[in-house]
């Protein structure tokens, strides 16, 4: 009995300290993005470079810096030829070293031969999922920072009115006050997965804050868009989501139809993304801030 209440005192104690270091969403916004083709086992930041994970950045440095080096290789192996030709006495010395200079050379352009092949596949398998990868997660990050605006008119069969939905930022994502870094990405199938973090700026903080109260419900809801549209459809789902989870709320709340509900939400935990039967399905979580509700004068 003894040794299942320690085992549970330890276990509880363990988990606190797990969740004690885990960065505050207030402070911090962690979010997984993935993007499909192949991924690359790599960290890439903002301006494109990467750097391929488990190794040292000196040894796995820019195809462009490698060419460099062997060119002063080059120019470096040129010179010891040219100083030891001009003396007669070390005629033997001066063709051993022009031997090794062809050596040399021929070693190097093999190698920077490999170079250039190496960075044009990488380029043709990475270079679509990473550039997806960094239109997703601004996008994304737009929605936990300040959100969407919503107008929503619902159908109404009885009074013929179709149903319409408008859906934009509130702010456009603006790199240089919320920098992104993309970490920790790894292969899983034919996807690019990475995590994504963005710092709150001390006005985001306080915005965050009172977001995160009793005055805005939260609100959750599912939505699908068609894979073939690549990032659109990300987006189209994203929308519908907010949609569903809009009028999934209002609805238990306000037994007629009304003519216009208008809003804001506010995307909060990690964005859910998948692919089912050929649709992206995104599951998400928001706070919602209702600004009007417009009710029909009559029946």
């Amino acid at each position: 009995m003894e040794r299942h209440l320690f085992s549970l005192i330890f276990s509880v104690f363990t988990a606190a300290a797990v969740f004690s270091q885990a960065p505050s969403q207030i402070d911090q916004l962690r979010i997984q993005v993935w993007a499909d083709l192949d991924p690359i086992p790599g960290l890439f930041e903002e301006d494109g470079e990467s750097v391929a994970s488990g190794a040292d950045s000196d040894s796995k440095a820019e195809p462009g810096s490698s060419v460099k080096d062997s060119i002063n290789s080059d120019n470096s192996t040129n010179s010891t030829k040219s100083d030891n030709s001009t003396n007669p006495d070390n005629s033997t010395n001066a063709i051993n070293s022009t031997n090794s200079a062809n050596s040399t050379n021929s070693t190097n352009s093999a190698e920077s031969e490999e170079l250039s092949l190496k960075e044009k596949v990488f380029h043709q398998k990475f270079d679509f999922a990473i550039n997806r990868t960094k239109e997703i997660a601004p996008f994304l990050m737009s929605g936990m920072l300040d959100g969407w605006y919503f107008e929503y008119t619902p159908y109404d069969k009885a009074r013929k009115v179709d149903e319409y939905w408008d859906f934009k930022e509130i702010m456009p994502f603006n790199s240089k006050v919320n920098t992104l870094t993309y970490n920790s990405p790894e292969v899983e199938e034919d996807r690019l997965v990475c995590w994504v973090y963005c710092n709150r700026t001390e006005s985001q903080k306080k915005a965050f804050k009172s977001w995160n109260s009793i005055v805005h419900p939260h609100i959750h809801g599912k939505g699908a868009g068609n894979v073939q549209d690549g990032f659109k459809g990300i987006q189209d789902a994203v929308s519908e989501a907010a949609k569903n989870a809009v009028r999934e709320y209002w609805r238990m709340y306000i037994k007629n139809k009304p003519k216009e509900i208008s809003g804001k939400v506010l995307l909060i935990r990690n964005p859910r993304i998948y692919i089912k039967g050929g649709q992206y399905i995104v599951d998400l979580d928001f706070f919602m801030e209702t600004d009007r509700i417009v009710l029909y004068n009559y029946y």
